[in-house]
């Protein structure tokens, strides 16, 4: 059962990271006329040929949540 629950917050922390920091910061991208940087991956490289590391990267200090995305608990 707990061995469950870990794959559970992985996959909550993983589905965090994909939304780039929320509508809120992919908004703030577009409206500066940029792409976010997934969107970029995938006009630049062809389907299933990147491999993502450090998808779950953070920070551990308050305050940098904005600068990756999550806090590390």
């Amino acid at each position: 059962m707990a061995f469950e629950k870990l794959l559970e917050e992985l996959r909550e922390k993983k589905e965090r990271a994909l939304q780039q920091g929320g509508p809120e910061k992919v908004k703030q991208q577009h409206e500066k006329g940029k792409l976010t940087a997934r969107e970029r991956i995938n006009l630049l490289l062809d389907p299933g040929s990147f491999v993502e590391f450090g998808q779950l990267a953070c920070s551990d200090m308050p305050g940098m949540e904005d600068r990756t995305g999550i806090l590390c608990i």
